[in-house]
């Protein structure tokens, strides 16, 4: 190799190393970006079932409390909060799921074999293993957790038409 050459060649391993480097840096936080936006996600599911439960819980205590409804009234709003009480167990079940496709992550990693030559790190059958349950428990993950959302959307139109077939006894004036 001439000493141009491997002038050269030094200039372009470095420029692809640069570039290497950068790449990797780029994919690194647009995954971590994608793993915190999806912990928000699952957070925020479990945060506006749960909470719409609470709500209504004290609407329909207070409505009660107050002698506006009578008891038998209440059945169509209390069926109405187990889907967003759905809603939190299908968001933590996805919050499991996440826990575990970051295991996979790990583990697949862990599974690859190390090279001194090119590729230098490999494929092998129990990573590929481990790549495909960890997709199988993503998508699975992300369908439960559109699950959650839905039986929000569900709970608050069940709550509504609960609510506006109720007969409200009118309050009486001191």
């Amino acid at each position: 190799m001439t000493e141009e050459t491997r002038s050269t060649y030094e200039v372009n391993l470095k420029a692809a190393q640069d570039a290497h480097k950068v790449h990797e840096e780029r994919w690194r936080d647009f995954n971590k970006s994608a793993i915190d936006a999806a912990n928000t996600a699952i957070r925020s599911s479990i945060l506006i079932n749960g909470g719409s439960a609470v709500a209504i819980l004290t609407f329909v205590g207070g409505l009660t409390a107050q002698g506006r409804v009578a008891q038998g009234q209440l059945t169509d709003i209390a069926s109405s909060l187990f889907s967003f009480a759905l809603g939190v167990a299908f968001a933590l079940i996805t919050a499991v799921g996440a826990y575990f496709v970051n295991v996979f992550d790990a583990d697949m990693l862990g599974a690859q074999s190390i090279h001194y030559e090119h590729p230098y790190v490999r494929e092998t059958p129990k990573s590929n293993a481990m790549f495909r349950t960890r997709s199988a428990i993503l998508m699975l993950s992300i369908l439960i957790g559109f699950a959650s959302i839905f039986c929000f959307i569900w709970g608050i139109v069940s709550v509504r038409s609960a609510i506006t077939s109720l007969a409200l006894i009118p309050t009486v004036q001191k």
